[in-house]
């Protein structure tokens, strides 16, 4: 029941009550059937405010709150929690046709949150003064105390969850006693005629806008880590030749390594001063091929003077090239940019401009030149700038923009926390791995150096403080502590002993640990000699890095499409190795999910699906559908060009894992941008614009303008040109889903720190002139569309459970690939509801009579007790205060709890030996011989003797059944064999003897009879004056129903019938064959009814002895006297009556065939045109001696309907 909380154990309690229930809200999860709610775990009171425009459409007629909790364990403002329900309360009475609906507000459970068993009396304390006030104004409102009598009756730990340290949530018998006090609640209500008649609620739109805070959690993991990683950083290297040497007139820190020509290796390059202004760059550039050679070209010139403590090369506009960063003393930066028109094979070095006039892109943020380190800490290919503080920490300005000077520098915080290494002087951000993201690298003096690497976080961040960076450290291989790299410290001399500032990190050979990666990056050591003529000799000792890890992480791979063909729409989930292989987990289509539920969300048996015909970069591997049939296939995109080759998907057409390879399918479409590093930051991406089911192609550029190809229904593409101007939003952090269930894809801009998302809605084509240029329109929300619940890079939109909305699918750690997802709502109402095949257990008794609040319940009659459960009344003729007393006294409970501990086999006599005199025993009833006499009623006992006190209205309804049985037996057989022998003999003399070959038809009508209450209203409208029939039996079940049931199966079971009657024997007069019938059925009912008493349950009962004996005295049907003995004796007035008249007629068919024509004119005799009030039908298979003609039947058929309680309540659980 976990996950349906207490839900499900109270709509069960409710249906078991005959109460018509719809569990109702625009949210939904659990097992149960009817699972709708408006409950979201972790809400506090403003938010239930908030969310009351999602659950009053559905105009709920009861509402249970159990709210608080988090305010108070969160100490939110406990002290005006009360006044903040209100408004809840208000917003709920408020909306249309809720003003009479009837409000449970429970109490707080509960804690031992060390915050929430301090502020948890106070909002406790408030919420009852609150139920006082509004009751007092009239409103509809209970209080459904969960410490009934004063104390608490959640018990710590044992109905709490075992998988707290903390309890704060229940387990399943807390939920149950949760579902118990609201049930109580809800019964007061019913009993003071409070509940009123729900109102209609229509569908309303399909298409709705998507905001903040709607969505529902499935429950639990909806992604349980799979994936493939490469693990930690760990380093190796080897030792190269020695390929370049140098003589240099100078050694001032003049050496440098620069990606001038490519992203994958490092040139070398000299700082030469020319004047005091102006200097050059003399330039050895790589070989480029692996080789690590250097050839000198010509110089390059920087178009930006700076001294060499100053020197940054970095890429500062993430096109993979390195530009030219000068910190001056102060610590402000100035930008001189790489034009990218250099060519390494014709030895033309490339040319360098400055961004203005100034250079200026950055002023300093307190801290000198020394102090500054730059790095691109989020791996977008564009360079950061950071500062390290006297700590050692390091806070990073993140460059925010994709102009060559930054429209904005973004604050990050401090991104790496000090490790205690010494000397700032030792810090760089180096990528020493080659996954585009700088690592942390702290460098001795003699180039030992220790390295943490950078990974993506899903940890959210805020501006000022993220974006959050994981890192680990890395080691040496065959190590697990201490420095990656050992240093050169065999190289070191007495005039060489600090060599901090001879080592370098590059890219000399440009190596790449897998596929897909960028080249890591080598050990460097400028080997300074000086020469005797005053020379400065270096030589380049490179270490090639042969390291590995560090790089991936098991969410790399995460993608989701309806690779299945679902029908409706829901996505699958691929995982995609980062050389394109693809393994598929499909979607079982469950709405909810807990983390116990061995399958999971997600079938892993198709494994592997599809292997690339070569390596294909996943960044470059699209899923959508191109086809138009229903189902994603496979894009893969040209990172040169955009040109794209497709993939077909077979499976939903042939059952297996078939692909049709389309080289070339749409010649015209190309893309002018670049994908950059970012597993998100593409240049192509697709998405069904239109709404034809087709992929259309989107190209993106930097700064997120978008233009495009519309794919059409005929396969040909059209060109639209811009589709979406830039909104000054990064392209890596767009994404293209559904969020309003139009049909169509929208635009999403995802804050990467924050996770925060915000949608521009698809409103389609528009004319290019009044839309910014563009070729459709699109309308921004304002607000928030999704709540971030993870890191930008960890957000999926993707439809999870196929209501045509984009759920919110969110990473909840870096490294295990773990996920849950917040379900949207569906747009427009929608409602689940109906019984599920198993109904939980009875609830336990609330202690005490607690509950209070609204009007409270009703009055005593009957049996006058004060205190405990006694003063319930048993004593109405209203079914409903009936059927209420049995719930609200603890009795239904009680005896269904009596049942499964003790057994049914003789139940009554072990019930009396334990339930009275205080429990000790001295009670030796037994009703299992029901002409005993020894079943007495309980009003000689006074309630308190009872222990529990419920026992004592279980005493009364197995009083009363007994009684009822004897009246029934002495008004059948006993009086009535010799009162209607005389009206019998009468028709004989009348009309004659009906023929022989009439007592079986004698038989079948006798069954009719007592197995219907046809015409029995106007007796019951004798023994119950001014009570409408329909009133008296509508809204409940008839106590007469269990004794119509028994003749039912007796007449249904040829074999037990014959043990009773046997036609063959029913040749004797007619008053003698009346007395054998009526003898030998109300013998099988005494059978029967002790059979209830000794636990026997009946031949096709499906349930057990327990359930069978439970369901005979359910809804309190036979707790008044007053009804009882009214309806047993009219049912053998009713019975009596009906037998003589048809006697009467066999009689007439006998003798005087005109008269009875002539009297009864139809095909039918007259005894079948009674009315039927509803809810009086009660059928039974009469089995070999079912009448032959039956004109009542088609009429009982269309009557069947109304046999349920005539009472209705929707309700939705935990707001």
């Amino acid at each position: 029941m976990a996950m349906d909380d207490l839900r499900k154990a109270l709509r069960d309690a409710l249906r078991s009550n005959g109460w018509e229930v719809n569990m109702v809200g625009s949210l939904y999860s659990g097992t149960m059937k009817d699972w709708n709610h408006e409950a979201v775990p972790g809400d506090i009171i403003d938010e239930v405010l908030r969310r009351i425009p999602n659950a009053v459409p559905y105009k709920p007629n009861v509402v249970i709150i159990n709210a608080g909790t988090n305010d108070a364990n969160g100490n939110v403002s406990p002290s005006e929690a009360g006044v903040r329900m209100g408004k809840v309360l208000d917003a709920l009475w408020g909306a249309q046709d809720m003003a009479n609906t009837c409000i449970m507000l429970s109490t707080l459970i509960p804690t031992t949150h060390s915050t929430g068993v301090k502020t948890r009396p106070v909002i406790n304390d408030a919420y009852r003064e609150l139920v006082k006030q509004r009751a007092s104004a009239g409103k509809c409102i209970y209080l459904a105390e969960m410490a009934p009598g004063g104390s608490d009756w959640l018990v710590i730990p044992d109905d709490y969850s075992s998988a707290e340290t903390t309890h704060i949530h229940p387990n399943d018998a807390g939920h149950r006693k949760m579902a118990a006090v609201f049930y109580k609640a809800i019964m007061e209500a019913a009993a003071a005629n409070k509940l009123v008649v729900p109102q209609p609620f229509s569908a309303g739109p399909t298409v709705c806008d998507k905001f903040a805070g709607s969505g529902t959690d499935a429950g639990g993991l909806t992604q349980r880590g799979y994936g493939h990683d490469d693990g930690i950083y760990i380093h190796s290297s080897q030792q190269m030749p020695v390929s370049w040497t140098w003589d240099s007139d100078w050694d001032r820190d003049q050496w440098r390594f620069a990606r001038l020509f490519s992203q994958n290796y490092d040139d070398l390059v000299a700082w030469v001063n020319l004047t005091e202004t102006d200097h050059v760059f003399s330039l050895w550039k790589n070989s480029g091929d692996g080789k690590g050679t250097f050839t000198r070209i010509a110089d390059l010139i920087p178009d930006l003077y700076c001294n060499p403590r100053g020197i940054h090369f970095i890429d500062m506009t993430g096109d993979g090239l390195d530009d030219l960063v000068c910190i001056d003393p102060e610590g402000n930066a100035y930008l001189s940019v790489n034009q990218a028109d250099g060519n390494r094979a014709a030895s033309k070095p490339p040319t360098f401009k400055r961004v203005s006039s100034t250079a200026l892109i950055k002023t300093n943020e307190g801290y000198k030149q020394e102090r500054v380190v730059l790095g691109d800490i989020d791996g977008d290919g564009r360079g950061d700038y950071g500062i390290i503080d006297d700590g050692g920490n390091v806070h990073f300005w993140r460059n925010g923009w994709v102009d060559p000077i930054p429209k904005y520098w973004q604050a990050l915080g401090q991104r790496f926390a000090a490790k205690g290494m010494g000397d700032i002087r030792g810090v760089r951000f180096e990528d020493i791995n080659g996954d585009g993201r700088d690592d942390w690298l702290w460098v001795g003096t003699v180039g030992q150096t220790t390295t943490y690497t950078n990974a993506r976080s899903c940890a959210i961040g805020r501006d000022g403080n993220g974006l959050n960076v994981a890192w680990r450290q890395g080691f040496l291989k065959g190590t697990t502590s201490g420095p990656t790299h050992l240093g050169v410290g065999s190289y070191m001399t007495d005039d060489e002993s600090y060599l901090r500032n001879r080592i370098h990190f590059a890219r000399i050979y440009g190596e790449t640990p897998v596929f897909g990666n960028l080249p890591k990056q080598d050990y460097v050591f400028m080997q300074h000699e000086e020469l005797s003529n005053g020379k400065h000799r270096f030589t380049m000792r490179v270490w090639k890095n042969t390291g590995v890890g560090g790089t991936k992480l098991l969410a790399d791979g995460d993608k989701f499409c309806n690779m299945a063909g679902h029908t409706d729409g829901r996505e699958d989930y691929v995982w995609t190795w980062s050389n394109g292989r693809m393994e598929l987990f499909i979607n079982r289509g469950k709405k909810s999910i807990s983390d116990s539920d061995p399958g999971g969300f997600w079938d892993p048996s198709a494994g592997t699906i599809w292997t690339p015909p070569r390596d294909m970069d996943r960044r470059d591997l699209h899923l959508a559908d191109w086809d138009g049939d229903g189902d994603c296939d496979i894009i893969h995109v040209n990172p040169n060009g955009g040109g794209v080759e497709v993939f077909l998907n077979e499976y939903p057409q042939k059952g297996s894992w078939q692909w049709t390879h389309l080289t070339d399918p749409a010649p015209g479409l190309s893309c002018s941008q670049k994908r950059g590093l970012g597993i998100y930051d593409l240049a192509v991406r697709f998405a069904d614009l239109t709404g034809n089911g087709r992929a259309d192609y989107m190209c993106l550029e930097p700064d997120g303008r978008v233009t495009g190809f519309l794919h059409n229904s005929d396969n040909s593409f059209t060109n639209v040109g811009q589709i979406k101007f830039s909104e000054d939003k990064d392209r890596a952090n767009l994404r293209w889903a559904d969020v309003n269930a139009d049909g169509v894809d929208d635009m999403l801009w995802i804050d990467k720190l924050s996770g925060d998302t915000y949608v521009w809605y698809n409103e389609g084509r528009g004319a290019p002139g009044s839309e910014g240029g563009s070729s459709f329109h699109w309308r921004r929300q304002a607000e928030r569309a999704y709540d971030g619940l993870a890191a930008g890079t960890c957000v999926n939109y993707a439809d999870l459970d196929g209501n045509g909305v984009a759920d919110e699918h969110f990473l909840l750690g870096t490294f295990n690939n773990e996920a849950r997802t917040s379900f949207a709502p569906s747009c427009g109402i929608h409602d689940e509801t109906g019984d599920d095949a198993v109904m939980g257990p009875a609830l336990p008794p609330v202690p005490g009579q607690g509950g209070g609040g609204g009007g409270g319940g009703g009055g005593n009659t009957g049996h006058q007790v004060e205190g405990g459960g006694c003063g319930y009344n048993f004593g109405s003729k209203d079914f409903e205060v009936l059927k209420n007393t049995w719930a609200l006294s603890g009795a239904s409970g009680f005896l269904g709890e009596f049942l499964q501990e003790n057994g049914a086999e003789n139940w009554d006599y072990n019930f009396f030996s334990s339930v009275l005199n205080g429990g000790t025993g001295g009670s030796t009833y037994d009703c299992n011989h029901v002409h005993s006499g020894n079943c007495p009623g309980p009003l000689s006992t006074p309630c308190e003797d009872y222990t529990p006190d419920e026992a004592f209205y279980v005493h009364v309804s197995i009083g009363l059944l007994y009684s009822s049985y004897s009246q029934i037996w002495a008004g059948l057989v006993e009086d009535g064999i010799g009162n209607l022998a005389s009206n019998i003999k009468d028709v004989v003399e009348a009309y004659g003897t009906p023929p022989e070959d009439a007592n079986s038809d004698i038989l079948n009508m006798l069954l009719s009879i007592l197995t219907s209450l046809v015409g029995i209203s106007e007796f019951i409208g004798e023994k119950f004056p001014g009570r409408p029939t329909a009133e008296l039996f509508g809204k409940a079940s008839t106590p007469l129903g269990i004794f119509t049931e028994i003749i039912g199966g007796i007449a249904g079971d040829p074999e037990e019938l014959d043990g009773y009657v046997d036609p063959d024997d029913l040749n004797d007069e007619l008053e003698k064959v009346y007395g054998k019938m009526f003898t030998g059925l109300i013998k099988g009912m005494g059978d029967a009814v002790e059979g209830i008493f000794n636990g026997k349950k009946p031949d096709g009962w499906t349930g057990s002895a327990e359930e069978y004996v439970e369901s005979v005295f359910q809804d309190g049907r036979y707790l008044s006297k007053e009804i009882v003995d009214g309806m047993a004796e009219a049912y053998v007035e009713n019975t009596q009556a009906k037998f003589i008249e048809f006697a009467t007629i066999k009689a007439m068919q006998s003798e005087n065939r005109k008269k009875y024509f002539f009297l009864y004119g139809s095909v039918c005799p007259p005894i079948y045109h009674f009315s039927f009030p509803a809810g009086f039908i009660v059928g039974a298979n009469l089995g070999r001696y079912r009448p032959k003609t039956f004109c009542a039947t088609k009429r009982i058929t269309a009557e069947l309907d109304l046999v349920a309680p005539n009472l209705s309540t929707r309700t939705y659980a935990s707001v």
